[in-house]
């Protein structure tokens, strides 16, 4: 409380009367150093730098979070806090440009989450800093750009775009494949998405990379279902339906996605719009492989009962893969005892005949 509120007398007492008190971390493991930090109380974190027993040990403690006194300022958007590191002995630009012990991130990842655009500016402009550190991956290889598209963050993503091109290229990255678009996708943020498709430079063609997997944004979304996002893309110019019955290398659709990870609102959403519909929901993958083989493989009962309860669709659970693999086989391979046991309770006897008397040439 002290340290946060930049009162140094009571940091005299304490230190006078039991100076071991001041190092102890606070239960998120956080220093006195760290709350000062967080506060921009420059004149604490020089009081403890010329304070014997603290100093600079105590100065370059890491929390439990990985988080040092840099990482908490640039979050905090102190840019005071961050130049008086950068000029102080024993800290500098070494201390600024250390990564999170726990998954890598740079003060620049810290500035990125919290939209601290003066921040980034400043590690641009810092001797020592500049480029090198704002393009810094975490252990992920997420840079800030990827961060920024992660939480909605289009100022960060405009102020990336406006920086010199060894800044820019941040924008294009793919990390695993994912391209900041991915990134979007997955965490529901359209007006990144609308924003990308409206920067120079960027627009289409990266709105349309595809990943290793050949995993579009659009499957990205369904496999979170994003339904938000599968509309924005529908109603797209130069993406729309055409983007949405893109097939991954193994030829899934995003209905193979969507009934892998469960998610039946994406399902429903593609029977009902007239641009896919059964069509799209009942192509297979290369390997023949339906949505029911996708969903039974992935013991997903929930989607299973959706396509049960759509006549159309009933075709799906019947269908043989190219070896000749039904559903249950499918369930089998991957044990998976509820999708068993909920053919089983199938009132169609002659449907559940079909289902386990066919063979398949996989062992």
């Amino acid at each position: 409380e002290a340290a946060a509120a930049g009162n140094k007398v009571v940091l005299q007492w304490i230190y006078s009367a039991c100076s071991g008190f001041l190092i102890q971390p606070s239960t998120r493991g956080a220093t006195i150093a760290h709350a000062a930090a967080r506060q921009c109380r420059t004149e604490v974190l020089e009081w403890i730098a010329n304070t014997p027993a603290l100093g600079v040990t105590l100065l370059t403690t890491v929390g439990k979070d990985g988080w040092t006194i840099a990482h908490e300022a640039a979050a905090a958007g102190h840019r005071n806090v961050l130049k008086w590191i950068f000029e102080t002995e024993g800290l500098g630009a070494g201390l600024l440009s250390s990564h999170r012990n726990n998954d890598g991130e740079t003060i620049a990842h810290a500035a990125a989450r919290r939209t601290r655009l003066k921040v980034l500016q400043w590690i641009m402009n810092a001797p020592a800093l500049g480029i090198p550190l704002l393009t810094t991956v975490r252990n992920d290889g997420w840079t800030l750009a990827h961060v920024a598209a992660s939480r909605g963050y289009t100022r960060v993503l405009r102020w990336v775009h406006t920086a010199p091109a060894g800044a820019r290229d941040m924008l294009t990255q793919q990390v695993g494949g994912d391209t900041i678009a991915h990134i979007a996708s997955r965490n529901k943020c359209v007006k990144v998405l609308r924003w990308v498709a409206n920067a120079p430079g960027l627009g289409v063609p990266l709105l349309t990379k595809v990943r290793n997997d050949k995993w579009t944004i659009a499957h990205e979304a369904a496999a979170h279902g994003q339904t938000d996002v599968l509309r924005w893309i529908l109603k797209t110019n130069d993406l729309g339906g055409g983007l949405l019955k893109r097939q991954t290398v193994d030829g899934d659709t995003i209905a193979h996605i969507a009934a892998r990870h469960n998610r039946v609102d994406v399902l429903e959403w593609i029977a009902d719009t007239p641009e896919l519909g059964t069509t799209l929901l009942s192509v297979a993958r290369n390997d023949g492989w339906t949505t029911a083989h996708a969903a039974a493989s992935s013991g997903r009962t929930g989607v299973l009962q959706w396509i049960l309860a759509r006549p159309e669709l009933h075709g799906l659970l019947k269908r043989h893969a190219a070896d000749g693999a039904t559903i249950v086989h499918a369930a089998r391979w991957h044990n998976h005892e509820s999708v068993l046991d909920w053919i089983g309770r199938l009132d169609w006897t002659t449907f559940r005949c079909h289902l386990y008397h066919c063979g398949s040439t996989r062992p």
